[in-house]
């Protein structure tokens, strides 16, 4: 079978041609979508589904999606998730490279001719046999996490297309076609290319023309006219300089509407800000032009720069809900006052508002170096007029505001765009607190519990206060994969809001009947202790657990479970119709998204339907009427 031709790239980067940029748009009832393509690759990945907000459907062509801006975009396989991208990483003509070796090894060892080289096919009849094999051995969500379910699907669907079992390819011929692929997409990216740096430091401009083979590049300084060439070789994202013998590098990444250049020392340390590279020389400039008059450019954080300055701290939180339990601040924030050598940290998104104070150094190579765990180091990234992009112990998804306004506005329009499968969990139970004696004495005051699933200590604490007769009790919603039955979690009691004066923590399993029992915590300090008699989990209470609706599940789809007068068209402008032949059959209304169901106003006393989903809507997912407590599946959802 002839396959597509190869465009190679990688996972943690976007990257993207430059050639043929611009975004389209799409219209479904007046309403204007704004939309991007882009490339999924291990080489080209064809033939796995993709959702991207209202754009969805199979890679195609070159791996090749559609994408709404605004959107994450995640990829699947016969149910199997292979990864998510941000919104925020998505850009128009880019190419996201998988370097997941697990996922990988996964696509390279299904891939119809089982030759990763030209591409990686997942035909029709490959998805078949991988669903096949999924029923009758393995769990959709154990395949890329336990070798044998793996080497178990691999080898049906070997058997099925071959005649004969397939083995799983060996890791390191993996992780060696990644690394090609990787540098084929850089060096496609700037081979014959001409490019402006920026050097925000210095507010100059240098026009970088590349060689067609890109091995080599001519540097020149518009101020001054000085021009020089620099040989360089390309090894996955990055490029070294052959004159260069202290090993260091500089890594090249794909932003919306320029190219970046991170410069590292031999040890990946970062060696100054980086540089912004565009096509167009206006763009250049105009990005030069915007960067703060009034505000002091940087390159390393020093203590000088920080004393007596306000950051606002966002960034992407796998956990955060309202006092009410409601799902939202996924993007959370925090407002960071710096003294000297001290630093209070006031966070934003949690039900009690707290300031904590940490103390701060700045390291050598000019890092906010915070003692405390959940912070860490902060390393600056890149500085725009408006924020510091940095890196926090490695993930550079973190941004530190200026305003805090602005900050909020950002935080806001990220949540806008964060999709949840959730459902209820609440947590009760009583605090007994004794001397040393064994003799019970009154509550602290502000005391609180804190709950956390054991594998994931710091991004789903539930604080919750207790009462003053010991007893507390909260329910929230939480993301599908928290709080599972058989799975371990761990409290720890503390004295007060700021968690001071901790009790020692102790941890359980969320069991059959959901409850933890007789684990006494000490606090060895006061020699009191708090005996804990017991902590109720109630997992899906009320039958409340269901998929989270956005508006984007809906607006502009087509939902049939196989009876006409029950399949609907929803359009962009909240009204929706049924698909009867005969168009004056047809039941006509409004629609809305509350908490998360579907709501049907369909006659003009404001009669109403309740629909609860099980899951994101798909082929096969279970619709619920509430209202009438009846429930189908969905054969066709487009």
């Amino acid at each position: 079978m002839d396959k597509k031709s190869l465009v190679l790239s990688a996972v943690t980067v976007l990257l993207l041609t430059m050639s043929g940029c611009g975004s389209s748009s799409s219209s479904n009832n007046n309403e204007t979508v704004d939309t991007g393509v882009g490339y999924y690759v291990d080489s080209a990945v064809v033939g796995v589904d993709y959702i991207c907000g209202s754009q969805r459907g199979k890679t195609g062509i070159r791996g090749r999606f559609s994408f709404h801006r605004g959107y994450s975009c995640s990829f699947s396989l016969a149910g199997i998730p292979l990864r998510t991208v941000e919104a925020e990483d998505l850009v128009d003509e880019g190419t996201i490279v998988e370097t997941n070796t697990t996922v990988a090894q996964f696509l390279q060892s299904i891939d119809e001719d089982a030759n990763a080289t030209n591409g990686i096919d997942i035909t029709d009849k490959v998805v078949q046999v991988v669903e096949e094999a999924l029923s009758a051995n393995v769990k959709p969500e154990s395949v890329l996490t336990d070798s044998t379910s793996l080497q178990t699907v691999v080898s049906i669907v070997g058997q099925e297309i071959d005649g004969v079992p397939r083995d799983l390819k060996p890791i390191d011929q993996v992780e060696e076609h990644l690394e090609q692929t990787q540098t084929n997409v850089t060096k496609t990216l700037l081979a014959g290319k001409t490019f402006y740096s920026v050097h925000s430091e210095e507010k100059r401009l240098i026009k970088i023309v590349f060689n067609v083979d890109a091995t080599a590049f001519t540097e020149t300084d518009l101020a001054t006219g000085q021009s020089e060439v620099n040989s360089i070789r390309i090894e996955g994202d990055r490029w070294y300089g052959l004159d260069d013998t202290d090993g260091s590098f500089t890594i090249v990444s794909q932003a919306d509407g320029y190219i970046y250049f991170d410069d590292r020392e031999v040890d990946g340390s970062k060696d100054g800000i980086g540089h912004r590279l565009y096509t167009s020389k206006a763009d250049a400039q105009a990005y030069i032009d915007s960067i703060s008059t009034t505000s002091e450019d940087i390159t390393t954080f020093s203590i000088e720069w920080l004393n007596g300055r306000t950051l606002y701290f966002v960034q992407y939180d796998d956990f955060g809900y309202d006092d009410e339990g409601e799902p939202g601040m996924q993007w959370n924030m925090a407002r960071m006052d710096f003294t000297e050598n001290r630093m209070s940290w006031t966070e934003y998104d949690v039900p009690d508002t707290s300031t904590y104070t940490f103390d701060y150094s700045i390291t050598s190579d000019g890092k906010i170096n915070v003692n405390e765990e959940h912070i860490g180091q902060i390393e600056l990234e890149e500085q725009t007029d408006d924020y510091l992009k940095v890196c926090q112990d490695g993930d550079c998804n973190t941004y530190l505001f200026f305003d805090e306004s602005k900050a909020k506005t950002f935080r806001d329009s990220q949540n806008d765009n964060v999709l949840v499968n959730t459902k209820e969990v609440t947590f009760s139970g009583r605090i007994i607190f004794k001397d040393e004696n064994g003799n019970s004495v009154a509550k602290p005051d502000n005391a609180q519990i804190s709950i956390r699933p054991a594998d994931d200590i710091w991004n789903a604490t539930i604080n919750i206060s207790i009462n003053q007769d010991g007893t507390f009790s909260k329910t929230v919603r939480v993301e599908e994969d928290l709080f599972q039955e058989d799975k371990e979690f761990t409290f720890v009691v503390y004295g007060d809001t700021n968690h001071n004066d901790n009790w020692d923590g102790d941890s359980g399993t969320v069991n059959s009947t959901g409850t933890l029992e007789n684990d006494i915590c000490y606090l060895d300090t006061d020699k009191m202790f708090s005996e804990l008699s017991s902590i109720v989990v109630i997992i899906n209470s009320n039958n409340t657990s269901y998929y989270m609706l956005q508006e984007s599940d809906i607006a502009g789809h087509s939902i049939l479970i196989g009876d006409s007068s029950k399949d609907k068209e929803y359009f962009y402008d909240h009204t929706y119709t049924s698909l009867e032949s005969d168009e004056s059959q047809r039941d006509t209304g409004v629609w809305s998204i509350e908490n998360g169901k579907l709501k049907h106003i369909w006659d003009s006393s404001g009669n109403i339907e309740i629909y609860v989903f099980s899951q994101k809507p798909a082929n096969g997912v279970t619709i619920t009427n509430e209202t009438y407590g009846v429930s189908g599946k969905i054969i066709e959802y487009k």
